[in-house]
């Protein structure tokens, strides 16, 4: 049985999905192969640019195609694309996963939470203390999980090549990285990725576990690939499809590269989904694919690796000294190599010649020099490694962090805001649905409870508007007799809501600041007129 999935947008397609499949079955002309194939080989001239990228910075992000994980790599002749993909990517981790406190909180609308405790006014500060140590079960997941070290390996894949993938499965506190050539996407007219194809190169002996190694066994003797055990084949090859459907959520299924199906596709919400959306640096509307920030600067870290190479080899004839010797002369080699200082030899000082680099050469390496030093003041500054916000310190404030994300922001030109809203939201959607299947969270429905993202994006907004509060505040205080106009209850609460802490329990209403305000005046009424009233009760008394 299959099920025919249409899709419009920038590709039309239709594609046979085999749902309930048992996983002995197999699919017509190696579907997921051949799909991943033909989409692979429309970018082949972009993986190329990928690549050109990777060697320019990092070599190990995206090696040479058909190169093993065993052979050595070429090494740039500089280090400054490493540090400044390493550096942004740093950067980038800190912000979206910040390490001193929650980049989110848990709420509810304040409508609903109204309805819901109608009948019981007190049940509100109950839910209210349940979504904050649901929060903080969330946090310590987090903090406990290789998140933000995945997050930065993903992150130096988006800046290099424009693309990042992450995979998050219900294991706890998982989360890997698939390298952009190991995936193919496609894309909706509004950049929703609507088919994902994975390929997984496996080593049947040691990284399949016994039932998914029976099943994979099955397969292949199926297919013909082996007769006896699977131990006897080669690294086998594993397409994941995640294909979305009508309904607005994804079916998953694997295949081998002979078309065999290991698991039958499974119909899941996009929080169920263990692949998060494919990340992209740049955004190009013509392809489903990114542009990465180290090909906006391709032509200057070329011509930086050119010069490079050509300042390092200069250097390295400097140091190169040769004695030449007239074959035709008096003088004899073996005297004049095995001579030590001071000894007196038969020969002719014509006969001898040493030879070495002439001036040329230093004039090379200044005029080299000369190009160096511009174009690596350009891409350290376009790679934000000029820019010293953060303190060297073990523990960075909320306000060190907020103006570093606005830096980041406003430098990158909104890419920042990008990377925000592409993976801080579906990342916390997953972490969320991963812990209510733990049964460690309280389970009031994705309706009613709404995680609201403090960091990042939104507390760039609140940011700015707290600057801008302050600045009105401030010009108005200036003006002599202004302070009247300024309702303090008022001023006092929008600081609390831009700097996004909840405000209940803290905050004096106007109805309580007077009857405080009275009960200081009677008594200071009663203190001022007390000395009076002791004199008269002594008076009083010796009468």
């Amino acid at each position: 049985m299959t099920q025919s999935v249409k899709r419009t947008g920038k590709h039309s397609l239709s594609v046979n999905v085999p749902t309930g499949v048992q996983p002995k079955s197999a699919t017509p002309d190696n579907a997921a192969k051949a799909e991943f194939d033909r989409l692979d080989g429309l970018r082949h001239d972009r993986v190329q640019i990928w690549r050109d990228c990777s060697a320019l910075t990092i070599p190990t992000l995206l090696p040479p195609e058909g190169h093993n994980g065993h052979e050595a790599l070429p090494t740039p002749y500089q280090g400054l694309g490493a540090r400044a993909v390493n550096t942004l990517a740093s950067k980038l981790t800190l912000v979206l996963l910040p390490p001193a406190a929650p980049f989110f909180k848990q709420q509810v609308d304040k409508s609903i939470l109204s309805e819901l405790t109608k009948d019981n006014p007190e049940a509100a500060d109950v839910i209210k203390q349940q979504l904050i140590t649901d929060a903080a079960i969330i946090n310590d997941s987090i903090n406990e999980s290789n998140a933000r070290v995945a997050l930065f390996r993903a992150l130096r894949h988006e800046i290099v090549t424009g693309q990042g993938l992450l995979y998050m499965p219900d294991k706890p506190n998982t989360l890997k990285v698939i390298r952009p050539d190991k995936f193919v996407v496609q894309r909706d007219g509004e950049g929703t990725f609507t088919k994902l194809i994975v390929k997984e190169i496996i080593d049947p002996v040691t990284e399949i576990d016994p039932e998914k190694r029976a099943l994979l066994e099955d397969a292949m003797q199926q297919g013909g690939k082996v007769s006896a055990s699977v131990d006897a084949a080669n690294d086998t090859d594993i397409y994941t499809v995640v294909q979305l459907i009508a309904s607005g959520k994804y079916l998953i299924w694997q295949e081998t590269s002979i078309g065999t199906v290991l698991t039958k596709a499974q119909e899941v919400d996009k929080a169920d989904c263990p692949y998060l959306p494919p990340l992209r640096w740049t955004i190009d509307d013509e392809s489903d694919y990114g542009v990465g920030h180290v090909q906006d600067y391709l032509g200057d870290w070329r011509s930086y690796e050119g010069f490079s190479e050509m300042a390092l080899k200069g250097a390295a004839s400097l140091g190169k000294v040769l004695t030449l010797l007239n074959p035709n002369g008096t003088t004899n080699i073996d005297d004049l190599v095995n001579s030590e200082t001071g000894d007196v030899i038969a020969g002719n000082e014509e006969d001898v010649h040493t030879l070495s680099s002439d001036g040329k050469v230093n004039d090379l390496i200044t005029a080299i020099q000369s190009q160096v030093g511009p174009l690596s003041q350009r891409l350290q500054e376009a790679f934000l490694m000029t820019s010293a916000i953060q303190r060297q310190a073990e523990r960075v404030t909320a306000e060190e962090i907020r103006t570093l994300a606005e830096d980041l922001d406003s430098s990158l030109g909104g890419m920042f805001s990008a990377q925000s809203l592409d993976f801080q939201r579906p990342f916390l959607a997953r972490k969320i649905r991963i812990l209510e299947k733990q049964k460690k969270l309280t389970n009031y429905g994705s309706d009613v409870v709404k995680p609201k993202i403090i960091t990042g994006l939104e507390a760039l907004g609140r940011g700015h508007e707290l600057a801008k509060l302050q600045d009105a505040v401030g010009l108005v205080m200036s003006v002599p007799g202004a302070e009247v106009y300024i309702d303090k209850g008022g001023y006092a609460a929008r600081i609390f809501e831009k700097l996004g802490v909840e405000a209940d329990g803290l905050l004096l209403s106007n109805e309580q600041v007077q009857e405080m305000q009275e009960a200081q005046q009677l008594d200071a009424a009663v203190a001022e007129m007390a000395p009076g009233l002791t004199q008269e009760a002594v008076k009083q008394q010796g009468k």
